[in-house]
Order: structure tokens, then C-alpha cells, then sequence
């Protein structure tokens, strides 16, 4: 064999061992991997579907794991499982394999620490794509100290499905387990964190946006990025490469990166678009209008329209159990003049009120103290008189006192 057919061979084989080192790199990296970590997982507690009890839904176990089949009463399905006493630190990767999960619903891990039995803590997962998902739970601020109990619910997708309208399917629960972390669980963990399912979250009342309240996952880009960078650096070191093939490796390198991280959008944008059409395609727009992930909200809203007209009320300010429902509650009251109470009284030091405004109150935690006719409204006291009430919602006029 010629010395230069030898010498090339000799430097394809370094690079190709150069991209595998690269790339195994990055992604212990972006997955936070310890180099020391054992190549498997030795510590590892695994739970099969027949021990989870459901404690709401219904649901029955099956040949291959814990079918659930329905909701409960209150529009939830609830799966928990007994640990001992589990280590957190000693088993942090969370795999699920769980079947035939609908879109529609939102997946959230729950689960209870020996510090503080009574409070369950949850976070939301990504839907499994595949056969098994992988999670990272030392991301999460309350993975920590002895685990009791972990399950699973499943509801309605916060903010996208309407609860009476979360078109459930069935699914079964095969296999959970907590390990360690090891090599040989870089993989599964970063396709559930670049691939696995997340519904669209709404960020305010029209803004479709990133997910909340879900684990933080690493960034597809920045991996992306940097092994692109550090494996045209290695082609270049390793095979000798003149300025004009690298120049030529690097376009050929960024467009692929480019198509890749746009197919993977586009990939997550179509299965969203899925989900809407199962929720939305075979209904009139006037069936669509009445469909929102907040009906509570919007059954409120049209109530306070009725009760405004009929005594004619001039404005409305409203406040909710949080901004998200306060903005929507002023959205679905439109074209009236209504806006948030909180804002308006920040305005007005005094909070003076005029006397043909109807203080409408949602699910808030806004004091009403009958005695002294006044209404605790953040730091803000006024002087009211209840006019309406029905359900959550409480409506209230201003008193003499208030203007």
C-alpha cells in the first residue's frame, strides 16, 4: 500500500474517532453528565404498572401494565406508587414508559418527600414520543432529601384544552424507574429533551410561547453548535484540510445544522397543529368561539355582561386568582369598558371609584368584610356593597364612603 494511500487511512480513522469523542462530549455536556459516571446505572428502583394504585380515574391492570381508561369526577386521572424511603440524589434520572399517551392531555410527575409528607409536589413532563422517555430530576428545585411516593396525573392541557373538552384516550402505564446517573442514559434523556411533547402554554391572553412549569431542558442550538464548530476544527487539524475545503465544510456543516434545527421545529409545530385539529376541525366556528382551555372564565364573563346591562353599569374593573385569569376575564368582557383593578387603583391613590362601576372579583382572595362594608384589594381598602354573586364570582358597588 503507498505511504499516502496509508497516511490518509491513518487520519480518516483519527477523525472519525475525533467526532466520536467530540460528540460524546457535547452531549455529556449539554446533558450534565458527570465524566466519571459508571457506564450503567448500578443503583436503580423500578416499578411496574401493577404497583401503582389509582387513586383518581378509572383504571385496571392489564396484561402489560396499569390501564387507565377514564377520568375521575373532577376531570383528573391520578396514579401513585409507594418507594420506602428513596434517596433523590442517589437516583435522579427519572424513565417512563407509558403508551398510547393523548396529546391532549398534560403529563405531570407528582410525588412526596419525607420532610414534608402532606405537601405533594408536581412538575410537568414531556409526553413520551417514544418507547421510553428519560428525565433529569436534579433540574427540578424540589427533587431532594428522602422520596415517599411517586405517580403520575393527567388533566386536561393547561391553557390549550378546554377541560370538558380534552377528548380523553386511553392509555397504560408498563414500567417506571429511578437510577442513577450513567452513560448509557445520555441518549434516551436527550431525545425526550429535544423530542419529547410539550403543549403550547399561553403567555398572556393572544401570545402563543415557551412551556412554563416544566423541567428546563438543554438547548438542541447551542449542542448543535458547538460539536459543528469542534468537528470542522478536528477535519481541519487531523486531514490536513486547505482554507478552501474548510470554507466548503463549514457551509455544507451550517446548512445542515440549520435544516436539522428547523425540521425539529417544524416537526414540534405539526404535532401542536395535530392537537388543535383534534380538538377543533370537525366543529362550526360558532362550536369553536365557545371552546376555551377557560371556560370558568368565560361562563364568568358572560354572567357579568348579563348583570352589567341590566343595571347599567358604565365600567367594570375586575381582578382574578391570578394575571392570566384578570387579562382574560377584561378580554371576554369586550367591547365593554372593563379593565384590571389593580392597575386602575394604582392610578388613583385614593382609591376613589366611580359610582356607575361594578367591581367584579374571580376566584380571588380579595376580602370582603361585611361588617365594615369594605373590600381588601392588595393594598388597597374600599368601601362596597355586595350586588351579585354566583359561583366564584362576586360583583360589588362602590358605597356613599368610597367617592
Amino acid at each position: 500500500m503507498p505511504a499516502f494511500r496509508l497516511r490518509r487511512m491513518i487520519r480518516g480513522v483519527v477523525f472519525a474517532i475525533a467526532l466520536v469523542a467530540i460528540w460524546l462530549g457535547v452531549f455529556a455536556l449539554t446533558a450534565g453528565l458527570p465524566w466519571d459516571a459508571p457506564l450503567n446505572s448500578g443503583k436503580r428502583l423500578t416499578l411496574e404498572g401493577r404497583d401503582f394504585l389509582v387513586r383518581s380515574g378509572t383504571g385496571k391492570l392489564g396484561a402489560r401494565g396499569l390501564e387507565i381508561s377514564a377520568f375521575g369526577a373532577d376531570g383528573t386521572a391520578l396514579q401513585t406508587a409507594r418507594l420506602g424511603r428513596a434517596r433523590s440524589e442517589q437516583t435522579p434520572i427519572l424513565r417512563y414508559r407509558i403508551s398510547d399517551f393523548p396529546k391532549t392531555l398534560e403529563l405531570a410527575l407528582i410525588f412526596r418527600r419525607s420532610d414534608a409528607p402532606e405537601d405533594v409536589q408536581s412538575i410537568s413532563l414531556p409526553a413520551p414520543i417514544l418507547p421510553e422517555a428519560a428525565v433529569d430530576l436534579t433540574r427540578l428545585p424540589q427533587w431532594h432529601g428522602e422520596i415517599l411516593e411517586v405517580g403520575f396525573a393527567e388533566y386536561a392541557a393547561g391553557q390549550v384544552v378546554a377541560p370538558d373538552n380534552a377528548q380523553f384516550a386511553p392509555f397504560r402505564i408498563e414500567r417506571v424507574s429511578l437510577q442513577a446517573r450513567s452513560w448509557s442514559e445520555i441518549f434516551p434523556r436527550l431525545l425526550s429533551d429535544w423530542f419529547g411533547y410539550r403543549p403550547w402554554a399561553l403567555l398572556s391572553i393572544s401570545a402563543l410561547g415557551p412551556q412554563l412549569e416544566t423541567l428546563p431542558t438543554s438547548s438542541m442550538t447551542v449542542a448543535i453548535g458547538i460539536g459543528g464548530v469542534l468537528s470542522l476544527l478536528a477535519g481541519w487539524l487531523t486531514l490536513g484540510w486547505s482554507k478552501r475545503r474548510l470554507l466548503q465544510a463549514s457551509c455544507v456543516t451550517a446548512l445542515g445544522a440549520w435544516l436539522l434545527l428547523d425540521l425539529r421545529w417544524l416537526d414540534d409545530f405539526l404535532s401542536k397543529h395535530r392537537v388543535i385539529e383534534t380538538l377543533y376541525a370537525d366543529k362550526s366556528w360558532e362550536e369553536r368561539a365557545k371552546i376555551q382551555p377557560d371556560d370558568d372564565t368565560l361562563r364568568a364573563a358572560a354572567e357579568l355582561s348579563k348583570f352589567a346591562a341590566e343595571v347599567g353599569a358604565k365600567r367594570i374593573l375586575v381582578t382574578g386568582d391570578s394575571q392570566y385569569t384578570t387579562l382574560r376575564l377584561v378580554y371576554f368582557l369586550l367591547p365593554l369598558n372593563a379593565a384590571p383593578m389593580v392597575s386602575v387603583l394604582a392610578a388613583s391613590p385614593g382609591g376613589i371609584v366611580p359610582a356607575d362601576t361594578l367591581i367584579a372579583v374571580l376566584g380571588n382572595d380579595a376580602k370582603y368584610d361585611a361588617e365594615k362594608h369594605s373590600l381588601q384589594v392588595a393594598a388597597t381598602t374600599l368601601s362596597v356593597v355586595p350586588v351579585h354573586e354566583q359561583g366564584a364570582l362576586r360583583v360589588y358597588r362602590p358605597s356613599e364612603s368610597a367617592r
